[in-house]
C-alpha cells in the first residue's frame, strides 16, 4: 500500500464514517458505504490527481449515499437486535440520548434535506462546496438546509414521547 494512502486513510477514514453515519441514520450501513469509498480511493489513488482528497472522498461518499438509497442497498440487510453497549457511564446516558434523538431527527428528513443540513452543519463546509459535493446549486443547498433546520427544529421542539 502507498505511503499517501496511509496518511490519508488514518484522517480521513473517522471523519467520512461520521459523515456517513449523520447522512445514513445507521451505523452498520455507513461503514459499509465508507469502506466502498475507500476502497474505491485505494484502486484509484496512484491516477487520482485531485487537490484535496479529503473533499474528493467526502463527494464520493454523498453520491455513494444516494446511490444506494436508489438501489436499495441501505434496506437489504437489518440488525436483528439492538446492540446493548456495556459499562455505559451514566454521565454519557443523557448525552447519548440526544445524540439519538438527533439522529432519529436527521433520519425523518428527505435525504437531500439530510445531506445538505450534515454537509453545512456538522461537515462545516461552505454553501459552495456543499453544491459541488451534493452536484447540485448552491440556492438548492441553502432552500434544502433551511427546510431541514426547520423541519429539526419542530421535530426537536416536541415532547421526547409521543
Amino acid at each position: 500500500m502507498d505511503a499517501d494512502f496511509d496518511s490519508f486513510y488514518a484522517t480521513a477514514a473517522p471523519s467520512l464514517q461520521r459523515l456517513a453515519v449523520a447522512l445514513t441514520g445507521d451505523v452498520h450501513a455507513a461503514s459499509d458505504l465508507t469502506q466502498d469509498v475507500l476502497v474505491k480511493l485505494l484502486r484509484a489513488w496512484d491516477r487520482l490527481h485531485v487537490d484535496n482528497p479529503h473533499a474528493y472522498a467526502r463527494t464520493m461518499l454523498v453520491r455513494q449515499v444516494a446511490t444506494s438509497r436508489r438501489t436499495g442497498f441501505l434496506h437489504r440487510e437489518r440488525p436483528t437486535a439492538e446492540v446493548t453497549p456495556i459499562g455505559v457511564v451514566a454521565d454519557f446516558a443523557e448525552l447519548a440520548a440526544e445524540s439519538d434523538r438527533l439522529v432519529a431527527a436527521l433520519r425523518k428528513l428527505p435525504p437531500r434535506q439530510r445531506q445538505a443540513v450534515v454537509l453545512r452543519y456538522l461537515e462545516d463546509l461552505s454553501t459552495e462546496q456543499t453544491a459541488e459535493a451534493m452536484g447540485c446549486s448552491s440556492g438548492t443547498v441553502k432552500r434544502a438546509a433551511h427546510d431541514g433546520l426547520n423541519s429539526l427544529r419542530n421535530q426537536l421542539t416536541e415532547p421526547a414521547e409521543r
